[in-house]
C-alpha cells in the first residue's frame, strides 16, 4: 500500500451536482504529490479504480446535513443514518459501496466521505446563487479540512 491519498470527486454536470468535480478541479492546484484526484460519475465507479492507498476521501454533493455550502466531514463506518440509507442521485449509494468493498477486504485503512451541502441538482444550468456566493470558503474549507484530518 502506498501513502497516497486518493481524493474521488462524485459529481455531474448538473447545477450544484457539479460542486464535487469543481473543488477536484480546485484541488488540482497546489495538489500534494501524494495525493490522486479522480472525477466519477457515481460511487460505483469507485470499483474501477485501485483502493491500495492510505487513506481515501470521497467527496459528494448531499442534501439534509445543513446549509447550502456546508461541508461536513463523516469517518467510515460513522455515517449518519441519512447518509446511510440513501443512495441520493446514483442507484448505488455512497455508504453500499464502500460496504462491498470492505467486505471484499479493499477499502484503504483511512476512509472519509466529505458531504457539500446543495441547494440545486437539476438538469443543466450553473452552481445555484447560495453556492457560488459561498465557493471560494467552501474550497478554503474542504482543502483545511483534508489537511487537518490527515494522519
Amino acid at each position: 500500500m502506498s501513502g497516497e491519498t486518493l481524493f474521488a470527486a462524485i459529481g455531474s454536470p448538473h447545477g450544484d451536482d457539479a460542486i464535487a468535480w469543481l473543488i477536484a478541479d480546485a484541488l488540482l492546484e497546489g495538489c500534494p504529490e501524494e495525493m490522486r484526484i479522480l472525477k466519477l460519475g457515481a460511487p460505483t465507479d469507485l470499483l474501477n479504480h485501485s483502493l491500495d492507498v492510505a487513506r481515501l476521501i470521497l467527496c459528494d454533493a448531499c442534501h439534509g446535513s445543513g446549509d447550502a455550502g456546508t461541508v461536513t466531514l463523516w469517518t467510515w463506518p460513522n455515517l449518519p443514518a441519512l447518509l446511510a440509507r440513501q443512495p441520493g442521485t446514483h442507484s448505488f449509494g455512497t455508504a453500499d459501496v464502500l460496504k462491498l468493498c470492505e467486505n471484499l477486504r479493499q477499502l484503504p485503512p483511512v476512509v472519509q466521505i466529505l458531504g457539500i451541502e446543495v441547494s440545486n441538482c437539476g438538469r443543466f444550468g450553473a452552481l445555484s446563487p447560495v453556492v457560488q456566493q459561498r465557493w471560494p470558503e467552501i474550497v478554503r474549507t474542504v482543502r483545511e479540512t483534508i489537511s487537518r484530518s490527515n494522519g
